[in-house]
């Protein structure tokens, strides 16, 4: 269960992370809104692959004790 630990603080810490709001500033690049996308668009991959990988590990750990 220490596995299904550290994965579950990886999602809260993602989640944490993808809350945030970017930070407005008046000299920003025009590329900057694209990569903050790309950002944002690979975080939610992050926690979509972590919280599959938490589910599986749940199920997996429930029929080795049935």
């Amino acid at each position: 269960m220490m596995l299904l630990s550290i994965i579950t603080q990886l999602i809260d810490e993602r989640e944490v992370i993808k809350t945030l709001d970017p930070v407005n500033s008046l000299s920003m690049c025009e590329n900057i809104p694209t990569r903050m996308q790309m950002a944002r668009d690979l975080l939610g991959g992050e926690i979509r692959i972590l919280k599959s990988a938490s589910a599986w590990l749940k199920y997996y750990c429930a029929t080795l004790t049935t």
